[in-house]
């Protein structure tokens, strides 16, 4: 099932949520009586559930979200065929292996605008991690990364760019 961003995220970080309550009941169904605090357990338990329900009536009130589509999103999350764009995961890999790998990373004195990846970085860890035929172009990269919310907004890019500039002149 195809989704947004957003959509995406959503449904997973809940879906991520019932999967670890799902897990710690099944452990502490293995464990024998008298080796957990039981009472402890129950009401953590509960306050994790409550939690899943907030998150989802949360998302479910917002003016353009279709509870049944999200429920049916995080479903698709729990049963690993939620996914987004073409190349979103491609995409997403090359920005992290430029926030990992980047020019910038290990240099003393980093100011906030050090902390976004470059986007022309970005570019070339994506050009390297596919082939030439399957490649998007520059603009549905770009446009994939804003969608993501993995760039800033165009005018903190503009302002990251003449930051970087001066930084330059100064040297």
């Amino acid at each position: 099932m195809k989704a947004t961003p957003s959509e995406q995220r959503w449904a997973q970080m809940v879906a991520s949520m019932i999967t670890m309550h799902r897990n710690l009941w099944q452990r502490a169904a293995r464990v024998k009586l008298g080796e957990i605090d039981e009472e402890r357990f129950f009401e953590l338990q509960s306050q994790r559930s409550n939690v899943i329900g907030f998150y989802i009536c949360y998302v479910c009130n917002f003016p353009d979200v279709n509870p049944a589509r999200f429920l049916r999103l995080v479903a698709a999350a729990l049963d690993g065929s939620l996914r987004g764009a073409p190349h979103d995961e491609v995409i997403q890999k090359a920005y992290k292996k430029t926030v990992r790998t980047g020019k910038r990373k290990g240099k003393g004195n980093m100011e906030v605008f050090d902390l976004f990846a470059d986007v022309g970085e970005v570019l070339d860890s994506y050009a390297k991690l596919t082939k030439p035929g399957e490649r998007r172009s520059e603009r549905q990269v770009r446009r994939r990364l804003e969608a993501m919310k993995l760039l800033p907004d165009r005018a903190t890019q503009a302002d990251i760019r003449s930051w970087r500039h001066r930084k330059r002149k100064q040297k």
